[in-house]
């Protein structure tokens, strides 16, 4: 299927779905977990959505990290905790529902917000695993970025559900376009990881380029090393004084660094095309903000479609 046009109109009312839903349930401070720190600028596009309209609330961010880098911050009752969205709520990524499992056990009492995820499992008895243990926390609310998703959780799960647009919606793509040189060329973005189709699309032109995301072909060394640089500063530190600054120059080095790297190899990449053929949700969404001809040849459970049939 080819992707609908957005136009400007279209992107607005998605922004407006989200500002709708979002905005009553971060009524205080907030923290914000489980950010993509690897290599895949899919989510961090989404990161960088849900930075802009957390940009325009009142409130302050108190803390911000992955999950790999958490360490549970002291913050009041009335803080929000707010997990990042994407496409790991379920069985196929589940280092990311056990992260989100711990956050929701250490916060009882504080409202939590699942920002919008896709939902997927292989197997129903995780999906009822995953039920039950939700039912002892009414304080969390789910936001789903497709019918298919809230369908599957609102038949087991209790708590609030609401469905919510994607937040890379909130990514102004031209800003980070209008660095680089557009092309004409055909791309065929095939995922390389365990999401990947089961067969390959016979419908791809033969003069296509064939990749995934640039940043998952070739591990961005330079910017790894900055970071790595920064750790053995710290560790130094820490043999000096007793103080561990680690945790706090990862969290700075991928806000700052990182972050913004991504953003620039993600959306540069995508430019150079003007028909692209992809089996990424995000590869989508970016060719559509940057307004290409993108033909949805989806992953391995159909993502991008209940997406797209839910919104556009």
């Amino acid at each position: 299927m080819e992707a609908p046009v957005l136009n400007d109109i279209k992107l607005e009312e998605l922004r407006a779905l989200i500002r709708q839903s979002l905005v009553p349930l971060i009524n205080n401070d907030y923290v914000l977990l489980d950010l993509p720190y690897y290599e895949n600028p899919g989510d961090t596009l989404i990161w960088e959505g849900t930075l802009n309209f957390l940009g325009e609330l009142p409130w302050k961010m108190r803390y911000a990290t992955g999950k790999d880098n958490y360490r549970k911050p002291h913050v009041g009752k009335g803080t929000v905790v707010l997990l990042q969205g994407g496409g790991n709520w379920g069985d196929l990524w589940p280092e990311h529902q056990r992260f989100r499992e711990r956050v929701i056990r250490e916060f009882p009492d504080n409202p939590v917000v699942v920002l919008p995820q896709s939902v997927h499992y292989d197997d129903t008895e995780n999906l009822r695993r995953d039920a039950a243990f939700l039912k002892d926390y009414p304080n969390v609310v789910i936001c789903l970025r497709d019918k298919h998703s809230f369908e599957i959780l609102s038949d087991v799960v209790p708590n609030r559900l609401l469905l919510v647009p994607d937040m890379a919606f909130f990514v102004d793509a031209r800003k980070y376009a209008d660095e680089v040189e557009e092309g004409d060329g055909t791309l065929y973005l095939r995922r390389v990881d365990k999401e990947a189709p089961p067969r390959l699309c016979k419908e791809i032109p033969a003069d296509a380029d064939v990749h995934d995301w640039p940043t998952i072909e070739r591990w961005p060394q330079e910017l790894h090393d900055g970071l790595r640089r920064k750790l053995r500063r710290c560790r130094k530190i820490k043999r000096w004084t007793g103080i561990d600054l680690s945790g706090k120059s990862i969290d700075r080095y991928w806000h700052d660094v990182m972050r913004p790297a991504y953003l620039r190899s993600g959306i540069g990449f995508i430019s150079r095309y003007s028909i692209i053929y992809s089996t990424r949700l995000h590869v989508t969404i970016l060719g559509m903000l940057l307004g290409k001809k993108v033909h949805v040849l989806d992953n391995s459970y159909g993502k991008t479609k209940n997406l797209l049939d839910t919104w556009l």
